[in-house]
């Protein structure tokens, strides 16, 4: 039983990551051109294998930037009255990826230009679970905490409605009336 768990759990991570390079592959495309992003992408693996040392893959270094990159927590504005609040909104698995690469590439990027050395290192650094990126992360958790209790206003939780006091007497009545239908 456990065993196709894990297989399940194997499944479901191995679509994340493909969705993580394509997406980041996606967004690197300029004018068009998929050629080059691949290129770029290929560059960006034999950079990060030179700066590990080639000591692990770059998939696996990959595979666990992402993991340790994504948010968990997504917010959304709401006024309330003269003000707006963000309400904190847990998103799904495909949605924490997609924010988790625009992101990555939104600190990169300089000038609409993209920092190719501050990516791999901003890749690095999340897979040791520090940098930019992961620093954001935190900031977004306390803030989601921060901002718990607008939760219950905006959702309350299902509450039982009391039903109106009501006589045995005219209750019998009722019940008698329906049951003679």
């Amino acid at each position: 039983m456990k065993k196709k768990n894990l297989i399940g759990a194997k499944r479901e991570y191995n679509k994340l990551y493909y969705l993580f390079v394509n997406t980041l592959v996606g967004k690197l495309i300029k004018k068009g051109n998929r050629f080059s992003a691949l290129k770029i992408y290929k560059k960006l693996r034999e950079s990060i294998k030179v700066r590990m040392n080639k000591k692990k893959k770059v998939s696996f270094i990959l595979f666990f930037a992402m993991l340790n990159s994504m948010p968990k927590v997504s917010f959304k504005e709401i006024r309330l009255g003269s003000q707006k609040k963000d309400v904190p909104i847990s998103i799904g698995k495909k949605k924490q990826v997609l924010t988790s690469v625009e992101t990555l590439l939104n600190t990169v990027k300089r000038n609409k230009k993209l920092n190719f050395d501050g990516l791999v290192e901003c890749i690095i650094l999340s897979y040791r679970n520090r940098g930019i990126i992961i620093k954001k992360k935190k900031i977004k958790y306390k803030k989601a905490i921060d901002n718990k209790i607008l939760l219950n206003v905006f959702t309350p939780r299902y509450q039982k409605k009391q039903k109106p006091y009501v006589s045995k007497k005219i209750y019998n009545q009722i019940y008698q009336n329906k049951t003679a239908l």
